[in-house]
């Protein structure tokens, strides 16, 4: 079910369809922010899918709502609206009742009532680039305003200009705390300042650069930022909204900052009724791997899974390959994207020997980290090896696999494992997650991505043609497995089991004779 949840109002739909999700994670999110009161963002809605937040939005008049287009899309491939609206014979279905738990400070999953939702408007230009990336969401009954649930008529919060670079804005929403992280109960705001266009285009020109309807915003630095369940939602200065959370890459890192689709008066109220102008916006993306519709798993029938560590935190998955290495995904061992600058050793670790995420097993310190030397930002030759400080005491539960020395056909079923999210943007579980997929035809693979560059010879694909079914974040740099022998390991793709963006993995094949000349591993 989608619902939008705000100060005392949820707009609620419910779907018939099953929801199909991705795993590069175009995504928005608050990273790096503080806790924030409702009263003071009185517009910020939370648009929930399946009675759990989704996306953010923002009340612009007694009726309308506006989100991202990506939002409100059953999957990007098709951009199925989510607009099969059930009712019982009291004309809701399936819309909960929630309590408002804290006065003065808004919690998502708590408050008073609903009003329906009677129409979904996606702009007619929007399509799976993200270009355009805007919605509105007409209400059955109008809200009633008090001072926690405010009207903005579009006349006069949305800005008819765009902020110059460097001009102060402020992001809010119940998004992801960290790239891959979990969500907040309580609302979060963050101030970051608008980035120069040309300077955004140049940093994001590997994903296809940014267009007119898109503006960005972050620090120089990094560390601030929306994040996965932030999409949809405002970017506001001056009490005028000026973008709405669209997509970039991870999650506050230092040289992507966030994208938001422009306003400018791109939307017009009339009449009581806004409708959308020629001119709109675009998604936010997370390359980090996840297992979707997977089943829990033993460490027993994976033993060479193990769970790499940051700060005493799962942080991504890796394959042991001898008792003094491991494998695992280049972009997993960086601090971060823009200047590959490598993990501290004293801040990682390796666990080995258990099905639970950050517990049982044993746990050992690492020694080196060895990146592929061509390795960058593109995420090709995304691959990695952590010499381990100690050898592994092999045992039922912690055992090494054989690389494959040729890459499997298309239409061959290999199994991966991880503690990654569930769903995009969701938690990760306690327990070792296990799903089979099928190798992908290479050039097929190669179209479906051709907005984001495409795939190298570096890189094999693999999914089931419905979606559903996928690595997630915190998958990264876990091992994907055919007959048992290693041959492709978690690295990226478009959100988490999308129908259309099969997960996308690092060669083993192709890559295998680096690690040989490093390890010795045949």
């Amino acid at each position: 079910m989608f619902s939008f949840l705000v100060a005392s109002a949820v707009f609620a739909i419910c779907l018939g369809d099953e929801l199909q999700l991705r795993r590069t994670s175009f995504d928005g999110r608050i990273v790096g922010g503080i806790p924030a009161d409702i009263t003071n963002y009185p517009y910020q809605v939370s648009y929930e899918l399946n009675q759990g937040h989704w996306c953010g939005g923002s009340i612009i008049s007694p009726n309308w709502v506006l989100t991202a287009a990506h939002c409100v899309t059953l999957n990007q491939s098709t951009l199925i609206i989510y607009a099969n609206i059930k009712r019982d014979n009291n004309g809701i279905s399936n819309i909960n009742t929630f309590i408002e738990s804290d006065p003065g400070q808004y919690h998502k999953m708590h408050d008073l009532n609903t009003v329906r939702i009677s129409q979904i408007i996606m702009h007619p230009i929007y399509n799976n680039d993200y270009d355009y990336d805007i919605a509105l969401l007409r209400q059955e009954d109008k809200h009633e305003y008090t001072i926690r649930v405010q009207q903005r008529s579009a006349t006069n919060f949305m800005t008819s200009v765009a902020p110059s670079a460097g001009t102060a804005v402020v992001v809010t929403g119940w998004g992801a705390l960290f790239a891959g992280g979990y969500s907040p109960s309580q609302l979060q705001q963050v101030q970051v300042n608008i980035v120069d266009q040309q300077e955004c285009n140049r940093n994001y020109r590997l994903y296809g650069g940014v267009t007119d309807r898109m503006i960005c915003a972050g620090v120089s630095q990094g560390g601030k930022d929306a994040c996965q369940g932030d999409s949809g939602g405002p970017l506001v200065s001056s009490g005028k909204l000026v973008g709405v959370v669209s997509w970039g890459v991870g999650c506050a890192w230092q040289g992507y900052p966030g994208k938001y689709n422009r306003i400018d008066g791109s939307i017009c109220e009339r009449e009581d009724e806004t409708a959308p102008r020629d001119e709109l916006q675009l998604p936010r993306t997370s390359f980090d791997g996840r297992i979707v519709g997977g089943i829990p798993a033993d460490i027993t029938n994976y033993p060479y899974q193990v769970s790499y560590e940051l700060n005493q935190g799962h942080w991504c998955g890796g394959s042991i390959i001898s008792p003094n290495w491991v494998l695992t995904a280049a972009h997993c061992v960086t601090l971060n994207q823009s200047t590959l600058i490598m993990h501290d050793l004293n801040t990682v670790r390796v666990r080995v020997g258990s099905s639970f995420r950050q517990q049982g097993g044993s746990v050992h310190q690492i020694s080196q980290i060895i990146m592929h030397p061509i390795y960058n930002n593109d995420y090709d030759y995304d691959i990695a090896l952590l010499r381990m400080s100690t050898p592994f005491v092999y045992s039922n539960a912690v055992q090494p696999i054989s690389m494959t020395t040729v890459a499997p056909s298309a239409g061959t079923a290999v199994v991966v494992t991880g503690w990654g999210a569930l769903f995009s943007g969701g938690y990760s579980p306690s327990q070792l997650q296990q799903v089979q997929v099928n190798i992908v035809d290479q050039q097929e693979c190669n179209r479906n991505y051709r907005l984001y560059g495409g795939v190298t010879d570096r890189m094999i694909c693999a999914g089931v043609s419905q979606g559903g079914k996928d690595a997630c974040q915190g998958d990264s740099g876990g091992p994907l497995v055919s007959s048992g022998k290693l041959v492709g390991v978690v690295s990226w793709g478009v959100g988490c089991a999308w129908q259309g963006y099969p997960g996308v993995y690092s060669n083993v094949a192709n890559l295998r004779s680096w690690v040989q000349s490093l390890t010795g591993v045949a």
